[in-house]
């Protein structure tokens, strides 16, 4: 089960670039951007161990059984289905933002809702399996794609046109005061611990999460250069022009000796299925925690058969997907997705608060 917990909140971590962290930080990079990474770092980090320390104190249990046990239904089940309403909306954010990237950027010739078509069935098929499945899957995907990441990342850093003139220039702006907008883009990076509120329920007693330090140096270096490289090779100024703003930089990236040479290419297709992995373990989460509003309807663990109401919600997703399309356009993408990070830190707090009662109520048993 450990090694499930690094999964997840390394997913989170290499999805930054594609929920517009980039792009939310770069706005405010004369106005407290680096400060807002070190704090949105802290509160990140902070949270995550708390919740790690929440779930092992609970074994066995996902987020709606340890609350439904220390907490009245009437304030369980409003939080639990707004939990599962926000990462669910994360992931139509996700399949939704990245089908407009590929159609803009790789097929202009097919239109995204052609596009979305695909992409929300695979999510849907994907999010309906069994919670060990979406486990499976994501430990599998993350293996064929972090390599490649890697390989760009550094590729990247390394490469003629990466100008640290311009980063130097943003990072000396340590000193100004943090924005609450920053501080929600930046604490996502460490938000992967947010599916454990469904896969807790594989965890034994005997678990235990070893070298977990690992995980605020890993996301801190993963978020400073998402930050950082496409600075460097469009300058101060240049950086906010764009509003997929990592998909343009690694168009700026060529590798002379391989197969593919531009390495946009390489790059939106690992992140193709990075985005489709995102959307399958939000709506997974999102439906599975719906669900347990309900009385009678069981998680679904290991079960080769999808229950029919898991079908229904996932489907409801999909229909909110390409409303979420049809009325919606770039700029707007950009200014929800900013919304929604602000909204998810509030919420994560809340839960917070939540998660220091439960545990002292466990201390106290």
């Amino acid at each position: 089960m450990p090694r499930f917990i690094y999964n997840l909140v390394l997913l989170f971590m290499l999805m930054n670039t594609m929920m517009y962290v980039p792009a939310v930080l770069l706005q405010d990079r004369y106005d407290g951007a680096m400060t807002s990474v070190l704090a949105g770092a802290a509160l990140g980090s902070a949270m995550l161990f708390l919740f790690l320390r929440l779930y092992r104190s609970y074994p066995g249990q996902g987020l709606p059984e340890i609350m439904a046990v220390r907490l009245p239904k009437w304030v369980v089940a409003p939080l639990i289905a707004a939990l599962g309403l926000l990462w669910a909306y994360s992931g139509i954010q996700a399949v939704v933002g990245f089908t407009v990237l590929i159609s803009r950027f790789i097929t202009p010739d097919i239109r995204p809702f052609q596009l979305l078509v695909f992409t929300s069935f695979i999510v849907w098929i994907g999010a309906t399996r069994s919670s060990k499945t979406v486990l499976l899957a994501t430990e599998i995907l993350l293996i064929l794609n972090v390599p490649i990441m890697a390989v760009i990342f550094f590729k990247a850093v390394g490469g003629d046109y990466m100008n640290w003139d311009a980063v130097r220039a943003v990072a000396n702006h340590y000193w100004n005061v943090p924005t609450f907008r920053g501080i929600a883009a930046a604490s996502f990076v460490w938000s992967g611990i947010a599916p454990m509120a469904i896969m807790n329920r594989f965890s034994k007693p005997s678990d235990s999460v070893k070298y977990s330090y690992i995980l605020p140096a890993a996301g801190l270096f993963l978020l400073l250069a998402s930050l950082f490289i496409p600075v460097g090779y469009h300058g101060t100024e240049g950086v906010t022009k764009y509003i997929y703003i990592w998909i343009t930089t690694s168009d700026a990236l060529a590798m002379e000796f391989g197969f593919i040479e531009r390495v946009v290419f390489i790059f939106a297709t690992a992140y193709l299925n990075l985005s489709l992995l995102y959307g399958i373990a939000t709506w997974h989460m999102g439906a599975e925690l719906i669900k347990s509003c309900f009385s009678g309807r069981p998680p679904n663990l290991d079960e080769v058969r999808t229950p029919a109401f898991t079908n229904i919600l996932c489907g409801l997703f999909v229909v909110c997907s390409f409303a979420y399309l049809s009325l919606s356009h770039e700029n707007y993408y950009f200014k929800e997705a900013e919304r929604w990070l602000m909204v998810r830190l509030a919420f994560e707090l809340l839960l917070c608060a939540g998660a220091v009662f439960l545990l002292r109520r466990k201390a106290g048993a």
